[in-house]
């Protein structure tokens, strides 16, 4: 599979799902045994072998997600004799919402669907895997079909200052939460902590060197996998110094 045939699908605006940066995941050593995470994509073409879908899809071996662990999941795999856990549609280590059922433009949307729906629930039935999860995907063909079943999140992003939308997120807290939260903004205030943003092509390899040695000892101190390597952040610094973020197309 070309990349540009990969890119042509719907990933377009949403550079997590574009080939360079799921080509970069394997190629630096973010997958495989180490992280837990297979890929295992299910592909769709037409009668005349051209692609018009896809399902970005891994297999894990683990229950270990962004600081979210399912081991239920686990556990009932682990009855079953199984060394994979179950299966994920997603972007890997992207907590960030965006397509995940990918079809070519002019394709029969529909039809690609359920074609990589079934596809996918056919290679869960095949490895015994106790699951097949969606994550942070907004395609509302996953949301109506009738074997997929909805996990209900509550998201607060705030559009407005953050005075205003603070109270709002802290009255859904319980008052151990709430307390917790206010310490922790009191010590970043008094600590005269300063935030500032960089875009990608502003950030240079030092950097990236400090952001990925941050990025470790968060999840380190949080007892997870830091899946993502510093080659793989170079990888990225590479790309938005070219002004790049797939092979020359403008990240615009």
């Amino acid at each position: 599979m070309s990349p540009e045939a990969w890119n042509a699908l719907s990933v377009e605006s949403y550079p997590f799902l574009s080939h360079a940066f799921l080509k970069s995941l394997e190629q630096h050593g973010c997958l495989g045994r180490s992280a837990g995470w297979f890929p295992s994509h299910v592909l769709c073409e037409n009668d005349d072998g051209r692609l018009v879908g896809a399902l970005p899809m891994y297999l894990k071996s683990n229950s270990f997600g962004e600081f979210v662990f399912d081991w239920s999941w686990a556990q009932r795999t682990n009855a079953r004799g199984s060394l994979l856990s179950q299966a994920v549609v997603a972007s890997p280590f992207t907590p960030a919402n965006g397509p995940r059922l990918l079809a070519a433009a002019g394709a029969d949307r529909s039809a690609v669907a359920q074609v990589l729906i079934d596809s996918a629930l056919a290679v869960a039935r095949k490895f015994s895997l106790s699951s097949v999860h969606w994550l942070f995907g907004v395609d509302p063909e996953l949301a109506s079909h009738p074997e997929l079943l909805a996990a209900r999140v509550a998201n607060f992003i705030g559009k407005t200052q953050a005075t205003a939308i603070l109270p709002i997120f802290l009255d859904t807290l319980t008052a151990k939460r709430r307390k917790e939260i206010k310490r922790e903004r009191r010590q970043a205030l008094d600590g005269g902590i300063t935030v500032e943003r960089i875009h990608g092509d502003q950030a240079d390899g030092a950097t990236w060197q400090l952001f990925h040695r941050l990025y470790r000892r968060t999840f380190a101190k949080h007892g997870n996998h830091a899946a993502l390597t510093r080659t793989f952040f170079a990888e990225l610094d590479g790309r938005w110094a070219a002004g790049s973020a797939d092979g020359g197309a403008s990240r615009e």
